[in-house]
């Protein structure tokens, strides 16, 4: 991710289920709106951001380590989606 150099990040689609929710995504065999799509895919993200846009729980892991970082995009937060679950909570799918 980046080459709008927009957001910077990297995703990585976790087993044959995750590869699966990128090709239904690419291809078009189901429709999807924003909810839905973060609903549906098996991903882990490494997103790089500025401080300013870190989740407080982000900031204590890193200050808690001892690591620091400087500049733009250069922040690490990571974040993992499976099917059914937003921010840990089960959420039923049609």
């Amino acid at each position: 991710m980046g080459n709008a150099e927009i957001h910077y990040g990297v995703t990585c689609y976790i087993g044959k289920k995750g590869i699966l929710s990128l090709v239904d995504t690419f291809t078009g065999n189901k429709e999807f709106d924003e909810l839905s799509l973060m609903l549906h895919d098996r991903v882990l993200t490494l997103n790089l951001l500025d401080r300013d846009e870190l989740e407080e729980e982000d900031y204590a892991i890193i200050k808690n380590i001892g690591r620091t970082y400087r500049g733009k995009n250069q922040w690490p937060s990571f974040q993992s989606l499976k099917p059914g679950y937003f921010h840990g909570s089960l959420i039923q799918m049609k």
